[in-house]
């Protein structure tokens, strides 16, 4: 009976040592993505604690595992970037308190999210590398889990082209266009392919024209000649009226009933 005992305390001993301190209870992954394909990424766990202890405890451990997210991801396996492996950059890791409790992961990837697939002189074609969401993959199927939201923020002038795979809600927001996966999803392909239209070359360069006229002496001398050009005409303008009226009139032909 002692034994059992002893059993059942060693048993509630270790239950205590392993419990949960912390609950994801929302995920969010935002990719704001520029007109060359490059993506920076902002990932926000919010956070529930079962007691003000556990709360207190949390934010002491965020500051001993510091800015290192392999520290972060031992500490909690969810805690890793959603998108790239290995490619990381400029990687920023803060826990935030307030009306939400949220760690937040800043980072940037190394090579383009988006590859370019084809360009004309009107537009540029992206499309989404799904080996980048390798995370997502629970083969056969790409999941977008429960409690988790993909905000993917094209560049201005940017419009999604096709089926975006899983199916994706599309929300335009100024130039802008959102696509935004919510879980639960799942499908068996990843994609999402979108255009950029190109800006139109100016017919006339506004910076040249101003540099040659304002800095150069055959500017100059073009000005100072259509200055005098143009007093001409304004002083002769009366002769140059009548004589145009002269001549509308002598080749004016009435027609008589």
């Amino acid at each position: 009976m002692k034994k059992i005992i002893l059993l059942l305390i060693l048993l509630l001993m270790i239950g205590f040592c392993f419990a949960q301190t912390h609950r994801i209870t929302f995920h969010t992954v935002n990719i704001e993505v520029d007109s060359e394909g490059f993506a920076q990424i902002t990932e926000r766990f919010y956070l529930d604690f079962p007691s003000t202890q556990d709360k207190i405890d949390f934010r002491e451990n965020s500051t001993e595992l510091g800015y290192d997210l392999s520290n972060w991801t031992n500490f909690d396996e969810i805690f890793t970037n959603t998108i790239g492996s290995s490619n990381l950059t400029n990687g920023v890791i803060s826990y935030n308190e307030g009306e939400s409790n949220f760690l937040e992961i800043k980072y940037e990837l190394l090579d383009s999210l988006m590859e370019k697939v084809q360009e004309t002189n009107m537009v540029v074609e992206f499309s989404m590398k799904a080996s980048y969401f390798n995370k997502l993959f629970e083969p056969p199927f790409w999941v977008i889990p429960d409690s988790t939201e993909i905000i993917l923020e094209l560049p201005p002038g940017a419009s999604v082209k096709g089926t975006v795979e899983p199916k994706a809600t599309i929300t335009p927001s100024g130039t802008k266009q959102f696509v935004v996966w919510k879980g639960y999803k799942s499908a068996g392909e990843l994609n999402m392919h979108y255009v950029v239209w190109k800006k139109a070359d100016p017919v006339v360069d506004i910076n040249a024209l101003s540099t040659f006229l304002f800095k150069t002496s055959e500017g100059i001398i073009t000005i100072v000649v259509g200055f005098i050009i143009l007093l001409i005409l304004l002083w002769k303008r009366k002769k140059i009226i009548n004589k145009i009226e002269t001549f509308v009139e002598n080749n004016t032909v009435l027609e008589e009933n």
